[in-house]
């Protein structure tokens, strides 16, 4: 104790001065051993380190918190800063290997005694070409159990024979007789400059294979990616043959392979296997590469039992017993041409089929459906051969494949899938049920096979080189809807209802900031399926119809056939289409290619505006031209635009000029000078673009059109009609005008062209209107507009009417229940209780299909769960027909009462209601105010599980995102969607766009709010007749 006592005091003595040791004599001070000054400065250094601690970490905290505060309110810039933010790996495949042949077998498990059930095996042996170097072999696979120890890689020597096999011989002799089992081919063109002589696969008498040693196998799963690496190089210009065994599990998502049921009119449930491989779920059920330009020909087996049939691409080959499973059989299908892996297809089912009559188009064609339904296929079995021989003679090309199967699946991860030689569609895209005739759902049918054969040429015979130039193909198959039925059906030219609405889609899809051009680079793999949208099918059709316009019909089917005939069985870029165009030099301005003049609409955001001025005194017109996205000026692009015109005079051919990527052109003596006859531009809505003209000629118009509409066609009457809206909306026109145009229509438009057009422009107006006070004004303004053409045309369909009277009367009073009319909600009460009156509602509707859906919503909107219930149960009729069903989920959404509206989306994510169907459960709330806050509620409350069921169905979250969330309007809901974005941010990144498109329209509506509801809802109480009187006729 002593020594530790001295040593002490002389520690302590050394810290104290004297006058320190005064002053804590007179002061009282305190001392402390030199033990505790230690533990004491430990502690201090101690809090000093957890008081920075807490200071960096919460005061990094706080100062996030406050910068989010600041900057993600405004959830637009928080969106823009995730999207130009993201880091992305490149995805694409290299070129060292590609495919030459695939030689596959899937063994799936469709027995339900079976505890493998809804399992799959399989082995794909690929024969690939080395074009350079490489020590590694990399693949595609998604969920897929590869077997490791069993994988192969092998090569071959002593070369006795080269020639073109079976596999590569593309292309079909003329005098060859078509047999569903067999199909020759020519060795006259080879299908790819990379499958030419020089590169032809070797076949030997008797080779020696030669198995490579592996070094490893790696999974790159979030990339899908398995990656053989070797230990000695592959050879450049070598042949190569990999050999995979795996297994996988059948889907019940609609995607890869996948399971989906009927219901036998015993009640028995049968199941079904199919496949969706479009555009990267191939991956899903083989190893393969999986990107469009690797094309390869194709040997497919399947096994099914024996009770079941199966289709693949090609024609069945033979079938054989399964020497150890008693019951079960191999298909072996023959080979197919070189195509790219999302072209692969193969059905299971017990469906029986219709043999159409087309002998003489050298193709069978067969039409499968469960056998109780075989009869309702004989309006397809009526059309197919007709749509099939326009289309062979269109394209100068026969149909490439000796078969054509159409199948009626129960459930479609889209309306229809093009595959290649078996086409699948839903059964309302393909079968006519008695109850449901009708033009709408035969134009439906019809609209969709023509897509559907067109792409069995562009899109399969040739293919995109990547998924970035998808709108050829997309955009192509939608602009031959019209140009095919209006062909085959000459009716309907005078009714070119379709151009026009998506000319129309496509205007008000591209004026969005967030919406890309046409053309662009694809980041990341889930970005693939987010370019199957409007914008690749709308615009992709209007520019195609624009070019057929410009170079003449003639000169544009050339092109198609030179393009086809040329690159037939590989895949191509977009500038190898419009080097197809050899001879249309002479209609495009002197210096400009072909190229240019498309490539300022594909690489460019928004459209332009053209502004018409004319000077009357001296006769000439000044045309500008400015870039338009989301209401706002984009004063750097420019286009080349090729304009038409027609004038007033009688008998005056249309004009065509253009402006070479000009901001200003003027067209000098384009009347007599001091003529005031109005003028029309972007003649029957040719361009892609909207006009704008002086007050002077807007007036000459009005006069007109209250004067004799007839003098303007009905296709350019509804241009007038929406591009007035649009420009009244980006503050170029103010809305007395546009509003001033419509009073021709309440006694003097006949036609159903202005009046769908008028109210698709009104659509938004009405998202706004439809939240304020102003909403019966605004519906009154409706039915006073449109009561005279309803009373013209009643609620019966008369004797040899027009179509366009048909289809005018059904929405006409469509609007009219919409807007609350007394007598039409009292028929939609009437014809509904008839309905669930009658002793066998599921068997017959006393309900005209064309007025199915007003009644129903109606009555549901009017009604209770009485109302409701009805229809629910209706929707569980094993027997009831798709387009029956769609209707039935439509109208179920029209309710008002929040608990069924919370029921019914309770449905839509448990599995009660198909997964197909699920995306009209959210559409049909998207007009519907109160289910549209509640349906958002849920969606909030719900999101993890909507997320789990649809995180990998892009077609499902689009449908939520664009159908549903885009209808919101108001701050309220802005802030909603904000906090719900910041809530689930990390799974809401994969569709930030599509929130960004959401955010743009509830902003562009607030401020349209602010700016122009006053001057609108002046305007109709100005101008409508408050009195309106009720029809006696409903």
């Amino acid at each position: 104790m002593g020594r530790n006592s001295s040593a002490f005091n002389n520690q302590r003595s050394e810290f104290i001065s004297e006058s320190d040791q005064d002053h804590d004599s007179k002061s009282g001070g305190c001392f402390v051993s030199t033990k505790k000054a230690v533990v004491l400065a430990v502690l201090a250094i101690l809090c000093l380190g957890a008081v920075g601690a807490t200071i960096y970490f919460y005061g990094h905290k706080i100062d996030k918190q406050s910068q989010n505060e600041n900057n993600t309110n405004d959830l637009e810039a928080l969106l823009n800063d995730t999207l130009n933010n993201q880091t992305f790996e490149d995805f694409r495949l290299p070129l060292d290997i590609f495919p030459l042949h695939y030689r596959l077998r899937i063994h799936p498990l469709l027995d339900e005694s079976s505890s493998d059930n809804f399992t799959f095996t399989g082995e794909v042996t690929i024969l690939m070409h080395c074009s350079e170097s490489t020590k590694a072999i990399i693949l595609h696979a998604d969920q897929l159990n590869i077997l490791q120890d069993q994988v192969e890689v092998s090569t071959t020597k002593d070369v006795s024979e080269e020639f073109f096999p079976e596999i590569v011989n593309l292309t079909r002799d003329e005098d060859d007789i078509v047999d569903s089992q067999s199909q020759s081919y020519s060795t006259d063109d080879p299908p790819s400059e990379s499958l030419n002589k020089d590169s032809a696969f070797l076949i030997y008498h008797q080779p020696e294979v030669i198995y490579l040693d592996l070094e490893k196998i790696e999974e790159i799963t979030n990339m899908s990616r398995y990656i053989i690496h070797l230990k000695d190089k592959l050879q450049a210009g070598e042949n190569y043959t990999v050999n995979l065994q795996f297994s996988g599990t059948v889907s019940n998502n609609l995607l890869g392979l996948y399971r989906t049921k009927y219901l036998s009119p015993d009640g028995a449930t049968r199941w079904i296997l199919n496949t969706h491989f479009q555009p990267i779920f191939a991956r899903m059920v083989f190893p393969c590469f999986d990107e469009p330009s690797f094309k390869a020909s194709f040997e497919i087996s399947v096994a099914r039992k024996t009770n079941m049939s199966s289709l693949s691409n090609m024609p069945l080959k033979e079938s054989e017993e399964m020497p150890n499973q008693s019951g079960w059989v191999w298909d072996h299908f023959d080979t197919s041409p070189p195509m790219s892996p999302h072209l692969v297809a193969f059905t299971i089912f017990d469906f029986g089929y219709v043999k159409v009559n087309a002998s003489e188009l050298g193709t069978v064609l067969k039409i499968w459906a469960p056998n109780h339904l075989l009869a309702e296929a004989n309006y397809a079995a009526d059309i197919s051969p007709n749509i099939l021989s326009y289309l062979q003679t269109y394209f100068g090309v026969k149909f490439p494949l000796p078969k054509l199967d159409m199948v009626a699946v129960p459930e479609l991860y889209q309306t229809a899938m093009e595959n290649w030689g078996l086409i699948r569609f839903r059964d309302d895209a393909l079968l006519l049920h008695p109850s449901t005739i009708s033009w709408d759902t035969k134009n439906h049918i019809f609209r969709t096979m023509i897509n559907k054969f067109a792409k069995q040429w562009i899109g399969n015979l040739v293919t995109m080189n990547w998924w970035s130039e998808i709108w050829l193909s997309e955009g192509f198959s939608a602009y031959l809807e019209d140009v095919v039925q209006n062909a085959i059906d000459p009716t309907l030219k005078d009714l070119d209802i379709y151009s026009l609405k998506i000319a129309q889609t496509s205007l008000d899809s591209d004026k969005l900031k967030s919406v890309q051009s046409l053309q662009i680079p694809i980041k990341e793999p889930t970005q693939i399926e987010q370019l199957f949208d409007d914008v690749a099918y709308n615009k992709g059709s209007c520019l195609l119809r624009m070019l057929n316009w410009t170079i003449t019909e003639e000169e544009f089917k050339k092109g198609i056939k030179n393009y086809l005939t040329k690159w037939k069985y590989k895949c191509s870029t977009i500038e190898d289409f419009w080097n197809s165009f050899t001879n249309v030099d002479k209609f495009l301005p002197n210096g400009v290619s072909l190229k240019e003049f498309m490539d300022s609409w594909i690489t460019q955001d928004g459209y332009p505006v053209l502004t018409v001025r004319r000077d009357y005194e001296h006769g000439s017109a000044s045309i500008t031209q400015r870039g338009f996205i989301n209401s706002h000026s984009a004063d750097h692009y420019l286009w080349y635009i090729p304009l038409t015109y027609l004038k007033e005079a009688e008998h005056t051919p249309l004009k065509t000029t253009w402006m070479i990527n000009q901001r200003l052109i003027t067209i000098s003596n384009f009347t007599n000078p001091g003529s005031k006859q109005w003028s029309i531009f972007n003649v029957e809505g040719t361009g892609l673009y909207r006009v704008n003209y002086d007050d002077t000629n807007w007036n000459l118009l009005k006069h007109q059109l209250m004067k004799d509409a007839s003098k303007i066609s009905s296709t350019d009457r509804g241009q007038l009609l929406n591009d007035a809206f649009e420009l009244a909306n980006f503050n170029l026109l103010n809305y007395s005008s546009a509003f001033e145009i419509t009073k021709y229509m309440k006694h003097r438009e006949h036609n159903y062209i202005p009046w769908n057009a008028l109210f698709n422009s009104l659509k938004q107006l009405n998202y706004i209107i439809r939240t304020t006070q102003y909403r019966g004004i605004f519906e009154n303004y409706i039915i006073n507009l449109i009561t005279p053409t309803y009373i013209r045309l009643g609620n019966v369909a008369k004797v040899n009417e027009s179509l366009s009277d048909k289809l005018l009367r059904t929405f006409i009073l469509s609007k009219l229940c919409t807007c609350n009319y007394e007598p039409c909600l009292e028929w939609s009460r009437m014809k509904y209780k008839e309905w669930m009156d009658s002793k066998n509602p599921d068997v017959n509707i006393p309900i005209a299909y064309d007025f199915r859906k007003i009644a129903s919503c109606t009555a549901i909107k009017m009604g209770g769960r009485k109302e409701w219930f009805f229809l629910w149960r209706r929707t569980l009729y094993p027997s009831r027909s798709t387009a029956n069903l769609k209707i039935f989920y439509s109208s179920l959404g029209c309710t008002r009462e929040p608990w069924l509206i919370n029921n019914y989306l309770e449905n839509a994510i448990n599995g009660t209601i198909p997964l197909q169907y699920s995306i009209d459960v959210w559409k049909s709330l998207t007009n519907n105010p109160v289910a549209l806050n509640f349906g958002f509620a849920f969606l909030r409350s719900n999101w993890e599980r909507i997320n789990k069921n649809y995180q990998h169905i892009f077609i499902n979250l689009n449908i939520i995102f664009e159908e549903f969330l885009s209808k919101l309007s108001t701050n309220i809901d802005l802030e909603d969607l904000t906090n719900f974005y910041k809530d689930n941010e990390k799974t809401l990144t994969s569709v930030s766009s599509l929130m960004l498109d959401i955010v743009e329209k509830i902003k562009s509506r607030v401020s349209w709010k602010n700016t122009n509801l006053d001057v609108v809802i002046k305007w109709i109480e100005e101008n409508s007749d408050q009195n309106h009187k009720s029809s006696k006729d409903l």
